[in-house]
């Protein structure tokens, strides 16, 4: 039976943590704000404002003019640079067509921008396995919003679609609008190395790699 699948991007399709920490890092010292990649990694969370936030020291004098201009240049530098420092999770491409000729609905639901998610799409010829892509930019308020929309587009219950994340903010998403949830967890997941604080919110499903979807979606 055909499935509607929603996939988060950051650390279920692409190993995009190096990046991220690596641009936020290069934004800071072009305004004169030296923060170590290692503090940086340690704050990484999926919000490049709110990493931010948390390396900026919180006594710097105009500390929201910086927070605000560094996050415009990190979105700047991933449509520049960023395809220079990820790559595609294990299995991404094969699993994607496989699924896709089970004539499933595939979608994939980031906040990530809209000029970033498209050259990865088109750098890793993966534009033809996805229906749709909602990014943060697209205009929704919320996750919630885009996926409560997503369900009127495609006339199928909440309860019916399923969301692939990595994270335990992405178990809250689903159990907030009531779709089913499949964790990816492992060494490109946001959520890496704390599994037990993803386990313990209870997802429906657990898996270890990509292509473990298949037999997954093939048992359900």
């Amino acid at each position: 039976m055909a499935k509607n699948i929603v996939f988060d991007f950051d650390g279920v399709l692409v190993d995009s943590k190096r990046m991220y920490v690596g641009l936020i890092k290069k934004a800071l010292e072009e305004n004169a704000l030296k923060v170590s990649f290692k503090k940086i990694n340690e704050k990484l969370i999926p919000s490049i404002k709110g990493t931010i936030e948390k390396v900026i020291p919180k006594h710097m004098e105009n500390r929201e003019t910086m927070i605000k201009k560094t996050e415009r240049r990190v979105i700047e530098l991933t449509s520049t640079e960023g395809l220079n420092y990820i790559s595609l999770c294990d299995d991404a491409v094969s699993t994607l067509k496989e699924l896709k000729e089970k004539n499933n609905r595939i979608f994939i639901l980031t906040n990530s921008h809209s000029t970033f998610i498209n050259k990865v799409l088109s750098s890793f010829e993966l534009n033809p396995y996805f229906d749709e892509v909602i990014p943060l930019d697209c205009g929704f308020p919320s996750k919630d919003d885009a996926l409560k929309h997503l369900s009127k587009m495609e006339n199928v219950r909440l309860a019916d679609i399923m969301y692939i994340g990595d994270t335990k903010n992405d178990v809250e998403l689903a159990r907030r609008v009531g779709c089913k949830i499949v964790i990816i967890f492992n060494e490109i997941s946001w959520g890496f190395p704390n599994k037990q604080k993803v386990s313990d919110l209870n997802p429906d499903f657990m898996i270890d790699k990509f292509c473990d979807l298949i037999p997954l979606m093939q048992s359900i």
